[in-house]
């Protein structure tokens, strides 16, 4: 997915797109907000997809500055009713956690309708041994 989007030939067209996976809502000084999603008829993203992302195409992206860099993302994972409004404010609260658990971290929040959430935060360095051991329920 990373691969596709950098590859895209100008800034205005790598502006607000990823892939026909995802858009960019908003990008400026060190903040960034995405979405990620696939329409009909491609089917959906899987957690595993998204995780993946992160362990192997994000890095690459960062890699590219060629100098060291801290990322610290929130990932939220909404379920399909909640208003847009309320996935909003938890991407800043998961964004916030990121940082303040550390940084460098990935601060994923699921959502359900009901506006619980559960939230994990873990150091980029240990989210390929999480992705080894995890399975989804759709792996099971």
């Amino acid at each position: 997915m990373g691969q596709k989007f950098a590859q895209v030939s100008t800034p205005s067209q790598r502006q607000n797109k990823l892939d026909g996976e995802g858009r960019i809502v908003y990008a400026g000084g060190d903040d960034f907000l995405g979405v990620l999603y696939r329409n009909q008829p491609e089917p959906e993203l899987s957690p595993r997809e998204c995780l993946n992302w992160f362990i192997e195409d994000f890095p690459a992206i960062w890699d590219k500055h060629k100098q060291p860099i801290t990322v610290s993302v929130g990932f939220v994972w909404a379920a399909p009713n909640v208003p847009q409004r309320d996935v909003l404010q938890h991407c800043r609260e998961a964004a916030k956690s990121a940082k303040a658990n550390g940084r460098d971290r990935l601060a994923l929040r699921v959502l359900f309708n009901g506006g619980n959430y559960l939230e994990w935060v873990c150091p980029w360095r240990f989210l390929s041994v999480f992705a080894a051991v995890w399975r989804s329920p759709s792996e099971s």
